[in-house]
């Protein structure tokens, strides 16, 4: 995964602003993700199968 390799890369640089940037991104993805699936998935609220 994209997210992955930019975090490997963030470690093997030893640079910690880019690997908090890199916790931040990972985040923005998760919730983006999260908020996706909610839309999706519609009124289908708190993982519950239809």
């Amino acid at each position: 995964m994209v997210v992955g390799l930019f975090s490997v890369y963030s470690l093997l640089s030893a640079d910690y602003t880019n690997i908090v940037n890199v916790f931040v991104l990972v985040g923005l993805v998760y919730g983006i993700e999260f908020i996706y699936e909610q839309i999706k998935n519609g009124s289908n609220v708190g993982g519950r199968t239809k």
